[in-house]
């Protein structure tokens, strides 16, 4: 099984705000390492950073997304409901954006990795 994140700028965006863009492999180890730092710098600049999850390799494995807005909604792009899951699947990725800049709050997430 592959499970690999994409961090990158939205397009039309400002590059700038999204440090060390590119694609990631998350090692599926014992181990809790996640991959690779990701760096955040939205302001108010143009666009935002977006986080793409995806799996290969397997089809009973998901990786579920919680991920909501704990201030200014806008700053969440794809956001669903606190308690609420966006799910990834092989052949199916799932992306969020993060804008959080001058506006109030910021966005939540979690992870969740799982058999079915």
């Amino acid at each position: 099984m592959t499970l690999t994140y994409r961090w990158q700028v939205s397009p039309g965006g400002d590059a700038g705000q999204c440090g060390n863009q590119g694609v990631f492999q998350v090692p599926i180890t014992s181990f809790q390492v996640f991959g690779p730092m990701i760096r955040l710098d939205s302001d108010d600049r143009s666009g935002w950073c977006n986080l793409t999850f995806t799996i290969s390799g397997r089809n009973d494995v998901e990786l579920d997304i919680q991920f909501w807005p704990d201030g200014n909604a806008g700053q969440c792009v794809n956001y669903l409901p606190q308690g609420q899951y966006r799910t990834v699947r092989s052949g199916v990725p799932v992306t969020i954006g993060i804008n959080a800049d001058g506006r109030t709050g910021g966005c939540q997430f979690s992870l969740r990795l799982r058999k079915v």
